[in-house]
């Protein structure tokens, strides 16, 4: 057969992995920042009101770009694992049907 129809199980299941990996690592680097605009305004006042308010919304837009991320990586492992499924299932099947002909 064709190497590059050739499908393995396992790769497939190690990539749907590494995206559930990756998605831990976005959610750690989104929630890392959290905050810290506040924690500015604490120690340096109302003197940086200014640069505090642009942080804050720096902080918003990150914070809404890490979990769309995370949501991408997330629909992706899904996505592998019901490909994945759907693949082993229908091999199996197509296996005993093809058995059935066979010795029937």
């Amino acid at each position: 057969m064709n190497e590059i129809l050739t499908l393995r199980p396992d790769v497939i299941n190690r990539l749907a992995k590494g995206h559930d990996a990756t998605i831990t690592g976005l959610h750690a680097a989104t929630v890392a920042p959290a905050g810290i605009s506040s924690d500015v305004a604490t120690t340096h006042g109302t003197f940086t009101s200014e640069f505090n308010n642009a942080l804050r919304a720096y902080e918003a837009v990150r914070a809404h770009a890490g979990q769309a991320l995370q949501g991408v990586a997330a629909g992706l492992s899904k996505s592998l694992n019901k490909a994945l499924t759907a693949y082993v299932n229908t091999d199996l099947n197509s296996a005993e049907i093809l058995g059935e002909q066979i010795d029937g």
